[in-house]
C-alpha cells in the first residue's frame, strides 16, 4: 500500500505526477541556535529542546521555519558529501540533529543525513564509523554523536550496529526523549528483524506525539509506523493500524490520507461501491484538509491525496488513463498479498491497449503510465519464472522508448532485461545489460564521491536517473554476477 504511494511523490516525467519542494538558501535560525549552543550548558539546552517538544512546532512564521529546516537539510547533505567547504561535516550533522530534535519532521532530517552518507564510498563511511564509535566510547555524554553514528551504520547496512548506537544514545544522561527518536529506533529494530521491539518504540512515538497539541505531529508518527511496517512486509498489521489510527482521527488531513489509501485498497479488491464511498467521504474531508504551513511533508501528502481523489473520480466515470493509474497503484497490494497472477491479470489489458510499438502516438500521460504498467508487468513475469516473456518486453522498451523521454524507467528497464537474461543462464549478456543500466544512470550525475575509482561499484549517486535504492540493488546484482562469472571462468 505505502510503497507505491511513496513512489508517486517523486515519480518524475508526467505532468500528473508530484514534485518535491527544493531546499532554499540557509536561514538565520541555525545561527541563533549555534550561538545558543556555544553559550548554554548542555542541560539547559536540553531543557530548551524539551520546551519545544511540547508542540512539535517552532515559534515564528511557519513558512520561515519550514524554509530554515529545508535549508539546513540541504546544507548538511552538501557538507557531508563535500559540496560545501566545512572544517568538519560531522559537526554540521550533529548540530542539526540537536537543533531540530523536537521538530515533527526530525525523522526526515535523519533520513537525509543517512542518504548523504550513502552517497559516499561505503568503505570510507565504515572507516569513519569505526573511528567515530571508538571516540564516542571514551566520552560520557554525547547522545547526538551516537545518533549520527547510528545513521552512518544504517547507511552501510549495519542495522544491528545502528541499534547498539541508539542504545548508547538513550543511555546518555542528557538524551532528549522525543517521538522522532523513538520512531528512528523503531526503524532500526525493524531493519534488524526485531518486530516486538520495533512495535514498542513506534507505540512510544505515537503516545508521546499524542500528548502534544499538534495533530500533524501525531499524523506523522502514525504514518511512519504504518509505512515502515508495510515496507518490511508486515502487510496485515500495517493495514489494520492505518484504519485504527487514521480513519477516526480528528485531523482532517490524516483522515483524507487514509481515505485516499483506501481508494486504492478497495480498487485492488474490485469493490467499486467501496471505492465510490471513499471518494465521496474524501470529497467531504478535503476542504478542511489543509497542510500546516511549516510542514513540507504534509504538503506532499495533500498533493498525493488530491491526485488520488481526482484520479479515482475520473476512473469511476470510465476514463481509461485514470483506470490504468489505479491499476498500476493496486498491484502493490496484490504483490504484498502474494497475488502475482492477479497483478499480471490486472495489468494485461493495458499492455494490449498501449503496445510499445505505438508509444510515440500516445499522449504524455498515456506514455508515462503505460510504461509503468509494462515495467511492472514484465517484472512480474520474471518473478513467475517466465523469463523469455520478460526479456521480450523489456528489450522492446529499451529499443523503442527514447532515454530522454523517460530516463528513469528506460534505465530501470535495462535492469529488468538483465534479470530476465540471468534467469535464462545468459550471464555475460546480463552483465552487459547491467553495465548499460549503471552507465546510463551515472551519465549526468551531480556528484562523484572522492576515492571512487569505478562508478559502477558505487551503490548510490546524486542526480542519477534511477532512484538511489534501485541503483543500490543494481550494483549488488552486478557484483554478484561478476563474481559468478569470474568463478566460472567467464562462461555463461
Amino acid at each position: 500500500m505505502m510503497r507505491i504511494h511513496k513512489w508517486l511523490i517523486c515519480s518524475n516525467t508526467s505532468h500528473r505526477c508530484l514534485t518535491k519542494r527544493k531546499a532554499r538558501n540557509r536561514g538565520t535560525l541555525i545561527i541563533a541556535l549555534f550561538l545558543l549552543f556555544l553559550a548554554t550548558p548542555c542541560h539547559s539546552l536540553n531543557h530548551e529542546v524539551n520546551r519545544l517538544v511540547v508542540t512539535g512546532q517552532w515559534t515564528g512564521d511557519p513558512g520561515q521555519v519550514l524554509e530554515d529546516f529545508q535549508s539546513d537539510v540541504g546544507y548538511v547533505r552538501d557538507a557531508i558529501i563535500g559540496k560545501v567547504n566545512v572544517s568538519d561535516p560531522w559537526i554540521a550533522a550533529s548540530t542539526s540533529l540537536l537543533k531540530w530534535v523536537g521538530y515533527k519532521e526530525y525523522v526526515d532530517l535523519a533520513d537525509e543525513i543517512q542518504s548523504a552518507y550513502q552517497l559516499l564510498d561505503p568503505q570510507s563511511v565504515q572507516s569513519a564509523l569505526d573511528a567515530k564509535t571508538e571516540v564516542l566510547a571514551q566520552q560520557e555524554d554525547d547522545w547526538v554523536g551516537w545518533i549520527d553514528a547510528a545513521l552512518m551504520a544504517r547507511a552501510v547496512g549495519k542495522s544491528d550496529q545502528a541499534v547498539v548506537c541508539f542504545e548508547n544514545a538513550v543511555e546518555c544522561p542528557t538524551c532528549v526523549d522525543t517521538p522522532g527518536l523513538h520512531a528512528l529506533r523503531g526503524k532500526c529494530f525493524l531493519e534488524s528483524s526485531n518486530l516486538p521491539a520495533a512495535i514498542v518504540e513506534y507505540a512510544s512515538a505515537v503516545a508521546m506525539a499524542s500528548e502534544t497539541d499538534n495533530p500533524g505531529f501525531l499524523f506523522r508518527m502514525h504514518q511512519m509506523y504504518i509505512d515502515d511496517l508495510y515496507d518490511r512486509g508486515h502487510f496485515e498489521e500495517s493495514v489494520e493500524k492505518a484504519y485504527f489510527y487514521c480513519l477516526e482521527s480528528n485531523y482532517p488531513l490524516e483522515r483524507a490520507w487514509v481515505l485516499a489509501m483506501d481508494i486504492v485498497h478497495q480498487w485492488s479488491n474490485d469493490d467499486l461501491a467501496a471505492v465510490q464511498d471513499s471518494v465521496d467521504a474524501l470529497a467531504g474531508v478535503l476542504p478542511d484538509a489543509t497542510p500546516q504551513a511549516d510542514s513540507g511533508w504534509e504538503e506532499k501528502r495533500f498533493n498525493q491525496v488530491q491526485f488520488l481523489h481526482s484520479t479515482a473520480e475520473q476512473a469511476l466515470l470510465g476514463d481509461p488513463v485514470s483506470k490504468m493509474i489505479l491499476d498500476v497503484e493496486a498491484i502493490d497490494f496484490h504483490y504484498k498479498r502474494g497475488e502475482v497472477q492477479k497483478a499480471i491479470d490486472r495489468l494485461e489489458p493495458w499492455i494490449t491497449a498501449y503496445p510499445t510499438t505505438l508509444h510515440q502516438t500516445f499522449t504524455e500521460d498515456e506514455k508515462h503510465w503505460s510504461l509503468w504498467a509494462k515495467y511492472n508487468y514484465f517484472g512480474l513475469f520474471s518473478l513467475m519464472g517466465q523469463a523469455p516473456v520478460a526479456e521480450a518486453g523489456f528489450r522492446e522498451i529499451v529499443e523503442t522508448v527514447p532515454l530522454s523521454e523517460n530516463p528513469d524507467l528506460v534505465t530501470m528497464s535495462w535492469f529488468g532485461l538483465a534479470q530476465a537474461l540471468n534467469l535464462q543462464g545468459r550471464t555475460s549478456e546480463a552483465i552487459a545489460a547491467l553495465e548499460t543500466a549503471l552507465d546510463l544512470d551515472a551519465s549526468e550525475v551531480e556528484f562523484i564521491p572522492e576515492g571512487v575509482q569505478n562508478e559502477r561499484s558505487q551503490p548510490r549517486l546524486l542526480g542519477g536517473k534511477m532512484p538511489t535504492d534501485t541503483r543500490a540493488t543494481v550494483v549488488n546484482a552486478y557484483q554478484r554476477l561478476l563474481a559468478k562469472s569470474n568463478s566460472s571462468g567467464g562462461a555463461n
